[in-house]
């Protein structure tokens, strides 16, 4: 029995055998090198972190606790990394309320929160529900509160005078008086600044609140000037 030939061989379509094209092997080596580049890629846009993820479910309005969190390691793209809460910033997230509804398990971000109540002072504003998104307010929104001044004129004018304000609590009439409607007033944290001129609105303006669409803005303080 002769040597077998080991070389692989094709048949063509009538039926006699050929050797295999060499340029079937060139594409098989781009098509190699570029799903491994493309590997490399994804493995340079991700990384693997360890975040913080809520050990339960947690109400909007509820101030976080450290057995409230877990450790959870993920590997997520740059971009939704800078969104999570690492496991580094675990202490300033003690005390924080939470801003919306969290389910067990979920990982935790910037967006889940208010904001921090250091270095900020409480006010209370009365405001009546069809100013207030309807009495829907509540403990732990992240609020901005608009002020219109000279209503109804020709040089009336709204201005923001605080910007993402944290709902500290609410007051409705069924606290006050026995009945039931909407809410009556809120107490706001907000920044030193923004107090005075909260005062101020309240005294010479109307108060429109807004839930905070927790989009980039271009001021975050109102200017003096533009006060009447």
């Amino acid at each position: 029995m002769g040597r077998r030939d080991m070389k692989p061989r094709f048949r063509n379509i009538d039926g006699r055998l050929r050797l295999p094209d060499a340029r079937i092997g060139f594409g098989v080596l781009l098509v190699a090198v570029s799903v491994l580049g493309g590997l490399r890629l994804s493995g340079a846009s991700e990384s693997s972190v360890s975040v913080l993820a809520a050990r339960s479910s947690l109400a909007s309005g509820h101030r976080i606790e450290a057995s409230d969190l877990v450790l959870t390691a993920v590997s997520v793209d740059v971009g939704v990394e800078a969104t999570l809460i690492i496991a580094e910033d675990q202490r300033s997230v003690i005390g924080r309320v939470v801003a919306r509804p969290v389910q067990a398990g979920s990982l935790l971000t910037t967006r889940d929160f208010g904001r921090v109540n250091e270095a900020l002072r409480e006010i209370t504003v009365p405001v009546t529900p069809e100013h207030a998104l309807g009495g829907a307010a509540a403990p732990g929104d992240i609020v901005d509160v608009l002020a219109t001044f000279d209503g109804g004129g020709d040089t009336a004018r709204t201005i923001i005078v605080s910007y993402r304000a944290e709902v500290v609590s609410t007051l409705r009439p069924e606290q006050v008086f026995g009945g039931a409607g909407g809410v009556t007033a809120l107490t706001l944290a907000v920044p030193n600044d923004d107090a005075m001129f909260i005062v101020f609105a309240m005294r010479t303006g109307e108060i429109d609140i807004l839930r905070s669409a927790d989009l980039p803005s271009s001021r975050s303080r109102v200017d003096a000037a533009e006060i009447p």
